[in-house]
């Protein structure tokens, strides 16, 4: 029950600061999300990625370079 007392306390009493809370809270909650989601979503399409292709693409293959007659 002192607990429960000392949350009510410190976050309900007042809507202000619970109003404050909730926003505080969802505002981090939604920057770990993200960051998690984007680990897993790189992680997960490792060799997929613009970011790992790209030295392949960029640089064109010799075989390019010449013209066939």
């Amino acid at each position: 029950m002192a607990v429960t007392r000392m949350i009510y306390n410190a976050i309900m009493k007042r809507n202000s600061t619970y109003v404050s809370t909730i926003f505080a809270g969802s505002f981090m909650f939604s920057i770990g999300f993200d960051s998690l989601t984007s680990a897993w979503w790189e992680q997960h399409n490792k060799k997929k990625l613009w970011s790992t292709v790209r030295e392949n693409v960029s640089s064109p293959s010799p075989a390019l370079d010449r013209k066939e007659h």
